[in-house]
């Protein structure tokens, strides 16, 4: 499961089978009991209406505020947990201890058989990185009005699949529907009238990926922009706003305006670069585009 807007980290859900027995595995953040702590209906089915959307996505900006709230200990950490079928509890255990299932690094071996082709890393993400990428997912619904329409509509399958987002970008999803992969380019939050520009952020996320690929990308794009700088979204004409790599996972950029707050996250940033190249601030000249 990959979490919408990070660069691609979340929950895992595996299949997996030992000795001929079959397991399903769950690695999971541990923030997700205290999600349901505040709320444990937040991950209900999908609203009928376009109102009860509202109020899903309004229940999910306050959890963000909630969590906001607890210090890193209360939300730090993750759990794994393994199901089996056994005759009983202690069969269940037994079972499940000979796999070495709950053992991180199990997961984490290169070259082990079914498990290096999962392509499984680990991934250290802070609190504040977490709920930042929740609320830019929450801000693209909001700025783009993908909620707009009639309280009594049947929500449309983007208001539904923005709405999933929303709550998956906390870090949980409890499998009612697939999330939007992080570097989708077809993603809703990037939708634009421009079929130039979405051309541009097709190449341009096609070439560039992992945060190194990005940090490069950002870096060639900042030598060939007027005086160097990669401008601002907010303040595009100011050259006191322009942005800066900010060293935290996931990857992002920030606004040296600190009054500003300004922050682009990977493929909000590759989306902001096409359409700089399209308007002509930056050139396309070493970026790799056709």
């Amino acid at each position: 499961m990959l979490v919408p807007g990070s660069g691609n980290y979340g929950t895992v859900n595996i299949k997996a089978t030992h000795r001929n027995r079959n397991f399903r595995v769950k690695v999971y953040p541990r923030m997700v009991h205290l999600i349901k702590s505040f709320n444990s209906r937040l991950q209900g089915s999908i609203p009928k209406t376009l109102q009860g959307i509202r109020n899903q996505s309004a229940s999910a900006l306050r959890m963000i505020h909630n969590l906001a709230s607890k210090d890193n200990r209360g939300v730090g950490g993750f759990r794994i947990e393994v199901t089996v079928k056994a005759k009983s509890l202690q069969e269940a255990h037994q079972l499940v201890n000979d796999t070495g299932f709950l053992d991180p690094s199990y997961w984490l071996k290169a070259g082990d058989g079914h498990v290096a082709r999962r392509g499984l890393t680990a991934k250290l993400v802070t609190r504040e990185g977490l709920l930042a990428n929740a609320n830019w997912v929450y801000n693209q619904a909001a700025q783009s009005d993908v909620f707009t329409g009639a309280a009594a509509n049947k929500p449309s399958k983007e208001q539904i699949q923005a709405i999933v987002d929303i709550l998956n970008a906390l870090g949980w999803n409890a499998g009612i529907r697939r999330p939007t992969k992080s570097l989708d380019p077809n993603a809703w939050w990037h939708a634009t009238p421009s079929t130039d520009r979405a051309n541009i952020f097709r190449q341009l996320i096609a070439n560039y990926q992992s945060d190194d690929q990005i940090r490069e990308l950002f870096q060639r794009a900042k030598e060939n922009a007027e005086f160097h700088a990669l401008p601002c979204k907010e303040e595009p004409g100011d050259q006191d706003h322009r942005y800066q790599i900010h060293n935290r996972s996931p990857f992002r950029v920030r606004c040296s305006d600190k009054d500003c707050g300004s922050k682009l996250q990977r493929s909000a940033l590759i989306h902001w670069i096409a359409e700089l190249v399209q308007s002509g601030v930056v050139s396309d000249a070493g970026l790799g585009l056709e």
